[in-house]
Formats: C-alpha cells, sequence, structure tokens
C-alpha cells in the first residue's frame, strides 16, 4: 500500500514540478502542442465564374470544364497568376482563360453541359473570416484575380 501511495505521489508531484517550470520531461509532459488554443484564420479558396452577355455571373463547375474538372483548373490558375505576376506576364493568365472559355463554348456545343453561352470569364480569390456558426459561407469577400471578355 505505501508504495502505491508512493508512486502515486511521484506522479503527481512531477507533473506539478514540470508544468511550474513549464519544461517537458516524459511522462510528466504537458504536451505543448494540445495545451493553446489556435486564432482562427481566414479561410481562402479560389473560384472560377463564367459571365453571360448579359452581366451574369455564373459559378463554373467541374462538368463545364471537362475530364480537368475544377479541382485541377483552379490550382493551376492560380499558379499561372502568380507566376504572372512574379514574370510581369499578364499575358499568361489571360490565354489560359481563354482557352477555357473556348473549350467551355466546345463543350456547351456538343450538349457536354447546360451552361449559357458566355462572353467573359474571371478567377476570383474568395475569403472567409472564421465564424463558428459559417454565418458567412454565402457571402465571402471576393476579389477578382484575372478576367477575360471575348
Amino acid at each position: 500500500m505505501l508504495l502505491v501511495s508512493g508512486l502515486i505521489f511521484g506522479i503527481v508531484v512531477g507533473h506539478l514540478v514540470d508544468a511550474w517550470l513549464h519544461r517537458d520531461h516524459w511522462p510528466f509532459s504537458a504536451y505543448p502542442m494540445f495545451a493553446g488554443i489556435n486564432r482562427p484564420e481566414p479561410f481562402t479558396s479560389e473560384a472560377l465564374w463564367g459571365v453571360t452577355p448579359d452581366g451574369r455571373e455564373i459559378l463554373i463547375t467541374s462538368r463545364m470544364t471537362g475530364i480537368m474538372g475544377t479541382n485541377r483548373v483552379r490550382p493551376s490558375l492560380f499558379r499561372l497568376y502568380l507566376h504572372g505576376r512574379r514574370t510581369n506576364n499578364p499575358e499568361l493568365t489571360k490565354n489560359a482563360l481563354l482557352g477555357l472559355m473556348a473549350d467551355y463554348e466546345i463543350r456547351r456545343q456538343r450538349n457536354e453541359h447546360n451552361g449559357p453561352a458566355l462572353s467573359g470569364m474571371k478567377f476570383y480569390q474568395m475569403k472567409w473570416e472564421f465564424d463558428w456558426w459559417a454565418r458567412n459561407r454565402d457571402a465571402p469577400q471576393r476579389t477578382v484575380l484575372f478576367e477575360v471578355h471575348s
């Protein structure tokens, strides 16, 4: 009984000493990775939108982009955008969007999707500030990274 009490006392004292001195000795670790609360950070994502001749904007879906899908197109466009800014060559991104618009129109004429005719495309960066209840889910801050019009 004395041995068990001494062992429990040693474990409790070890934890208290490490907590007091802010040290990390196993098995008395405070596990600092989990000891603090992280500050919520904004979430960003990119989105590709089409512009109809009457000025409406429609979200471009994977079905509209074909085999590449928007999950591959968006990161590729973002990398092109960053590369174009670094090299001071915005034509890279404009040519890519013009190519996507041409592909979109070919797919539309083949009835591979039911999207409307487009007169332009915009590549947005969407930003959501952290909200525990996601009240801003449908209203992100949108910034146009680049756009083209035919």
